[in-house]
């Protein structure tokens, strides 16, 4: 009994101490009080009867809503613009132009013999005096030819640099997902042999108990027994959380929101 409540003090202990290392993750004050919701029960058996998506099915997803690849294709987009501008600058380029206009002035006028001769009507000289013009140019790049190669090449560099960047990503990304299924299964197949050993060390300690009380068996059975039993459920317990957050990494890259 002495040795249980010892264990038991440094269970909580051990619980306090997670606790105070998850404030820490979360940047939260340490005297702020959190707990644990436990994971139902009914959500978790169907969440282990699903099957779990393969390789192909979970990259597929990833490659259409993971934003870390997202973002390339919008870079692409804007790479190949600029290269499309770049190439744009080195083209010869036309500019027409055009002007119209007209003037009136009030001021009399002098004929030969020094007589004034009064102003035309406003209508009259907006009309006689209308001129116009039209201007046509082409403009030939020429001497600034090296700087325009040197921008269409940089921007061709940028275009096949995101291009590289992307095809990475997307390679990384596939190992990670492939990674992730492959821990899933694992950690399935983990969770069902740590419950054949549960129910297998709860049959020991029941049939130990019964052993127990008829005198059939002596204490240190007993607590060697009652430890494998709750050695056992530990072990089920941690396996079962380990394949909810690996399932859940599944269920991130499918574009599923995580709830857990």
């Amino acid at each position: 009994i002495a040795a249980d409540e010892v264990n038991l003090v440094n269970a909580k202990n051990t619980v306090d101490l997670a606790y105070l290392d998850l404030k820490n993750l979360l940047q939260l004050e340490p005297m702020q009080q959190i707990k644990i919701v436990y994971a139902d029960v009914n959500a978790f058996e169907k969440l282990l009867n699903e099957d779990i998506p393969d390789e192909q099915t979970v990259i597929n997803a990833a490659l259409a809503t993971q934003p870390g690849i997202k973002k390339f294709e919008y870079q692409l987009e804007s790479d190949a613009l600029a290269v499309k501008i770049a190439q744009g600058v080195a083209l010869p380029s036309i500019g027409l132009g055009g002007s119209i206009g007209t003037s009136y002035s009030d001021a009399e006028g002098f004929n030969f013999i020094g007589e004034p001769i009064p102003p035309d009507p406003y209508g009259t000289q907006i009309g006689n005096n209308f001129y116009g013009g039209v201007g046509l140019n082409l403009t030939i790049p020429i001497f600034n030819n090296g700087q325009i190669i040197l921008n269409k090449q940089n921007a061709q560099l940028n275009y096949f640099t995101t291009e590289t960047a992307q095809q990475i990503a997307i390679n990384d990304l596939k190992k990670a997902v492939v990674q992730a299924v492959t821990n899933c299964r694992a950690s399935k197949a983990s969770y069902n042999a740590a419950l054949l050993s549960y129910d297998a060390a709860k049959k020991a300690f029941e049939f130990e108990q019964k052993k127990f009380a008829a005198g059939q068996s002596n204490s240190l059975n007993y607590t060697i027994a009652e430890n494998n039993l709750a050695q056992a459920a530990i072990t089920l317990s941690e396996a079962k959380y380990d394949f909810i957050f690996k399932r859940k990494i599944i269920d991130y890259y499918l574009g599923i929101p995580l709830n857990f």
